[in-house]
């Protein structure tokens, strides 16, 4: 349990780290800002270290940090889109933003905004197809069943686009065609790898299907 627990802790420590550099890197936040949640990240992997295990006080650190970092990209983001509300990277970057805190009607609104400034970016068209499939119960309905559709014709290589089309082509029932899509996806995954086991066992069970 601690073990998960740990895990869990790191991969947000990751998240925001993650957020803080494509925002950096897209000119979205300051460098001041950059750097303070760095150390913030720091502190809180100092703090996390040094406790051996995550209580109490660890796991609030993280969660105010998550909180802190986001809360303040959200805040700089709105500024920004304010003066520019043709930055579709922006728009993106919020709704990542907003789907970190599991805000996802904010998120899907933010990618919506980004979709409609460029009808091409399959990266928009996924990351709004996968929120309004989570304000649906995790069900693809048509919509966002056209919009994955689109981003692997227009991305045909991407791995977001090649996993979700598997995942539609699977609720619909058309194996084949999920094992295409999966099969294409597990070429660009490493052995000996999570991702690449978790593909390995999901062709497996079509295969099984398919040989019924």
């Amino acid at each position: 349990m601690i073990e998960l627990i740990s895990i869990i802790g790191l991969l947000l420590l990751v998240s925001i780290a993650w957020l803080l550099w494509f925002a950096h890197r897209h000119q979205v936040i300051k460098q001041p800002l950059v750097i303070s949640g760095g150390l913030l990240l720091l502190l809180s992997i100092v703090t996390y270290s040094f406790l051996g295990q995550p209580g109490l006080v660890a796991q609030q650190a993280q969660q105010r940090a998550e909180l802190a970092a986001n809360q303040t990209l959200i805040d700089q983001l709105q500024t920004r889109l304010a003066k520019q509300p043709d930055d579709v990277e922006g728009w993106l970057m919020l709704g990542h933003s907003y789907r970190t805190l599991a805000n996802h009607i904010a998120a899907r609104d933010a990618f919506e905004k980004a979709y409609q400034l460029d009808g091409n970016n399959a990266p928009a068209m996924l990351a709004l197809a996968e929120t309004l499939a989570v304000l649906n119960g995790g069900e693809y309905n048509l919509r966002a069943q056209a919009l994955i559709a689109t981003a692997v014709r227009l991305a045909p290589e991407n791995p977001e686009a090649l996993w979700l089309g598997g995942v539609v082509a699977n609720q619909q029932g058309d194996l084949k065609q999920a094992y295409v899509y999966w099969s294409q996806l597990k070429q660009q995954t490493l052995p000996a790898t999570e991702e690449n086991e978790m593909l390995t066992n999901l062709l497996k069970d079509i295969e099984k299907a398919l040989a019924r």
